[in-house]
């Protein structure tokens, strides 16, 4: 949050010129999504169903932003990092991200505090995955490069397809054990 502010405040980030300070923000975005993803995964079904939920949370999010962005936006949310970003978008991904979290949730039997905490996890699971978007957008400006390489063609690169669920997966593991003590051991 602390670079993607800066640079937006056109605080020029000479630390990112910097090979090593890249390569050390590479191993903090992976390490703690991988190891969040891991843990989830590793608690038999429910377990599993919530790695799935969390990836079509932030695929649902992702596509909301877009679209809702696209037809209303107006309020860039990041000019100088991600000039196609809008505020628009992110509300529109936040409303469908709760809704999807909100049918989650009552398929779970979720009701009440639980159903409350669980839909705040969600948010700021969301919230996390955009700036994760947005910190990826930052380093590839940063770099002077469009796509962050070309596996998938016209995606912007294997960064741009993961960069939200790597720096969601530890919020979202971590608002779990918070809200959700005995969910995962």
């Amino acid at each position: 949050m602390f670079l993607v502010i800066s640079y937006q405040k056109g605080d020029v980030l000479v630390l990112l010129n910097s090979r090593i300070i890249k390569a050390s923000i590479g191993v903090i975005v992976v390490v703690p999504a991988w190891l969040s993803l891991s843990i989830l995964h590793d608690n038999g079904f429910e377990g599993k169903m919530l790695v799935l939920f969390l990836l079509v949370l932030i695929w649902i999010a992702d596509i909301a932003a877009f679209f809702s962005g696209r037809q209303w936006g107006k309020t860039k949310l990041s000019s100088n990092v991600s000039p196609g970003k809008t505020w628009e978008g992110v509300f529109g991904a936040v409303i469908a991200a709760i809704s999807i979290a909100f049918l989650y949730a009552l398929a779970n039997n979720m009701q009440g505090v639980e159903l409350a905490y669980f839909l705040m996890v969600c948010l700021v699971t969301v919230l996390a995955s955009i700036l994760g978007d947005l910190l990826e957008s930052l380093m590839k400006r940063v770099s002077k490069i469009k796509d962050s390489g070309t596996l998938f063609p016209g995606h912007g690169g294997m960064s741009d397809r993961i960069d939200s669920v790597t720096a969601a997966a530890p919020f979202f593991l971590a608002g779990l054990w918070f809200t959700r003590p005995g969910i995962l051991h």
